[in-house]
C-alpha cells in the first residue's frame, strides 16, 4: 500500500487553494474592466475578453460560439442544482418513510389534502 506524505499533501492543497483564488480575480477582473457590446443585427452581445481594440468585429459563428458557452455556464450549474435538490427529496422521503413506521401506504397519506368538513 502507498503511503503519502501528509506535509506534500496539505502543500498542495494551500498552492490549490491559493492558484483558483489567483485564477478567480483574473477572471474576475478580465469580465469587469474588458467587457464590450456588438451589435449583430437586431440584437446586442456583450462579452469580455482582455485583446480587444475599439475596431475589432466578431463573426457570426464567433457570436454562435459565445450563445453555446452562455448556455453551457447557465445549465451545467442549474443541472447539478437540480440533481442535488433530486437526492435532497429522496433522502427527506426515506426521513419521512422511516418516521411513519417504514410502510410506503402512510406516507401516501401525508401527501392528501385534510377532509373536508
Amino acid at each position: 500500500m502507498k503511503s503519502y506524505n501528509t506535509h506534500s499533501i496539505s502543500f498542495l492543497n494551500t498552492t490549490l487553494r491559493y492558484a483558483l483564488v489567483l485564477v478567480f480575480l483574473l477572471y474576475y477582473g478580465c469580465c469587469v474592466f474588458s467587457t464590450h457590446v456588438h451589435i449583430d443585427g437586431a440584437r446586442f452581445v456583450a462579452h469580455a475578453h482582455p485583446y480587444s481594440s475599439p475596431d475589432h468585429q466578431h463573426t457570426t459563428a464567433d457570436f454562435c460560439h459565445l450563445r453555446l458557452l452562455n448556455l453551457f455556464t447557465v445549465m451545467v450549474p442549474l443541472g447539478v442544482g437540480m440533481r442535488f435538490f433530486a437526492v435532497l427529496i429522496g433522502w427527506l422521503h426515506v426521513c419521512v418513510v422511516e418516521a411513519c413506521g417504514g410502510s410506503w401506504h402512510h406516507t401516501l397519506a401525508l401527501l392528501r389534502a385534510p377532509p373536508a368538513v
